[in-house]
């Protein structure tokens, strides 16, 4: 914007070092109950002040799917998001699952998911607020360009997008989308491919803590 050349910024290290911070301020404020070995799963969200980007979701019946399968598994899996974010627990019902949803301040929520081996979630407040911890992080985008907003350069991540399948996605020009009624470029990230993106970055080896 000033024509003045400057120093390019490294977004994933300068993400890293605010979140190494503000780490040191969650602590004491998460359950002990919880420990570390879990899977956050963040199904909700993408609201904002305007408006309620439903679009931005991956479909609910997948998360129970994906959760029933980690379940299977022997992974245990922990619900978060704010109050707004009660239906994932109701789409949840009946699963042995620890459901945060509701119950936990920012930062809480912030060292619930710092303990975490892995957080998984759309493009909302959570997922970038996840970009701040040191776990495992898995993405799933649709209708907004992930290289837009997540920082590319973090450790441990995976990006989960519909690329060229989908011929309309991305559609988000940065304040609209393109008329839709079915966000197809989310429903096409097969759940198998959320659990093996899950297993490669959750591994302990592979992750710093």
């Amino acid at each position: 914007l000033t024509q003045i050349d400057s120093e390019s910024m490294d977004i994933a290290a300068a993400t890293a070092s605010l979140g190494s911070r503000l780490m040191q301020q969650t602590k004491g404020l998460v359950d002990g109950s919880l420990g570390t070995d879990y899977v956050v799963v963040a199904a909700g969200g993408a609201k904002n002040l305007y408006r309620d980007d439903a679009l931005r979701r991956w479909p609910i019946q997948h998360y129970r799917e994906l959760v029933e399968r980690l379940l299977r598994e022997g992974r245990r899996v922990v619900l978060v998001g704010a109050n707004s974010d009660q239906w994932v627990a109701a789409a949840m019902h009946g699963l042995p699952i620890e459901d945060c949803i509701g119950k936990t301040s920012l930062m809480q929520l912030l060292g619930i998911m710092q303990n975490a081996s892995v957080v998984v979630a759309n493009d909302s407040g959570i997922f970038h607020l996840a970009t701040l911890t040191t776990s495992g992080l898995v993405g799933l985008f649709g209708p907004t360009p992930a290289n837009a907003v997540a920082p590319m350069g973090r450790a441990n991540t995976r990006v989960l997008a519909a690329d060229n399948r989908i011929s309309c996605s991305p559609c988000y020009d940065g304040r609209n989308y393109a008329v839709c009624t079915r966000n197809v470029c989310l429903e096409s990230i097969a759940v198998t491919a959320v659990a093996e993106a899950i297993a490669a970055v959750g591994r302990k080896d592979a992750r710093m803590r």
